[in-house]
Formats: C-alpha cells, structure tokens, sequence
C-alpha cells in the first residue's frame, strides 16, 4: 500500500507540473493573439482630417457614459466573489443580475457610438470598420474562453495539490502504521524467543538432573 500511495503522490506531481507548463503556453498564445483594442476599429481605413475630428468627437461624447458603466460594474463581481464566499444564493442572483444590467447599459450605449460613427464613414469605410469590428468581437471572446481555461487550470491545479497534500498524509500515516506493525511483529517474536529460552532452559536443568542420576548409578 505504501508503495501505491507513493506512486499516486508522483504522478500527482506531474500532472501540477503538466498543468501549469500547458497553462503557461495558453496564456504565451493569447498574449500574441489578442492584439486588437477598440482603437484598431479603423485600422486599414483611410479617413480625412475632418473625418478624425468627428469621430474624436464622437468617442469624446460617449466616453463619460462608458467609463461609468464600466466602473459600476466593479462592486458588482466584488459583491458576486463575496456571495460566492459566503454561498449565499440569493445574493449571488442578486449580484449576477446586477452585472447583467451594467453589461445592458454599457451595450447600448456602444450601440449608439457605433451606429454616429457609421455615419461619419463612406460605404467602403463603412464594410472595412465592419469587418475590424466582427475581428475584434471575435478576438474578445476568445480572451474570455482563455480567462475560463485559465480559471479552470488554476482550480485544477489546487485541486492537484490537495491530492498531493492527501497523499503525503497516506504516505506519512502507512509510514507510521508500518513501523507499529513492524514493532508489534518485533515484540511478538521477542516473545517467542524467550519462551523458546526458558524452555531451553528447563530443558538443560533436566539435562543435568539426569546426568547426576546416572553418576551416581554407576
């Protein structure tokens, strides 16, 4: 048993260590990966100056708006981690549906930053910002479903290392139950030889009992 424990314990090792290397390599993909931000929207698109100044404008008019709405969402995951902590189901619905109102908020208020900046552009400025748009939609989806692959791979992890921990206490406790059974088997076969000794002995007192009466006899 201690032998299978102790082999249990390594492969657990490995699998933290082949965890972590593929968590490594996921988060070195994304960084190349995700390189669009909202400025790259016109990326490829040549606009004029006075094109430029109506979409600074723009940005400018709404940017109040976007920072507000990112803001307030702030206390919400704070208020959904603390839930989530404490397991309390109706603050975690509370918490979640908070979000889901921020997010509504700040959505549409991107709406209507896209749908005046559409207008500042001519039809083919219009399909390239299009086009950046859906890539940059589709990039930021893709750093969500790297931030839950690397959630789970962290939660994967400790759960490694509780193993790991849980093995370690198997080894140490087998460990111990060895020894104990080993000096269980020691004092049982002490015992056995001094029973084996005292007969010896009783034996050799015999023995010389009968050698004095075959002395006198003769």
């Amino acid at each position: 048993m201690f032998r299978s424990t102790l082999a249990a314990a390594t492969l657990a090792l490995f699998a933290i260590a082949g965890t972590a290397s593929a968590q490594s390599t996921t988060s070195t993909a994304a960084a190349q990966q995700h390189r669009f931000r909202r400025g790259d929207l016109f990326e490829g698109i040549n606009l004029t100056a006075a094109q430029k100044s109506q979409i600074e404008a723009i940005r400018a008019k709404y940017h109040p708006g976007l920072e507000a709405a990112r803001d307030s969402i702030k206390p919400d995951w704070a208020a959904l981690k603390n839930a989530r902590t404490a397991k309390d189901s109706a603050a975690i619905r509370a918490a979640r549906q908070d979000i889901r109102s921020d997010r509504k908020e700040r959505g549409e208020i991107l709406k209507d930053e896209h749908d005046e900046l559409l207008k500042v552009l001519g039809p083919e400025q219009r399909e390239k910002f299009e086009k950046n748009l859906k890539e940059w939609n589709a990039d930021r989806r893709d750093r969500r479903a790297d931030r839950r692959e690397t959630r789970s791979d962290t939660r994967e992890i400790r759960n490694d290392r509780k193993e790991v921990a849980a093995d370690k206490g198997e080894i140490a406790s087998d460990k111990k139950e060895g020894e104990k059974g080993e000096l269980k088997s020691d004092r049982k076969d002490l015992k056995s030889d001094r029973k084996d000794l005292k007969k010896d002995l009783k034996d050799h007192k015999q023995d010389a009992r009968d050698l004095k009466r075959d002395r006198k006899d003769r």
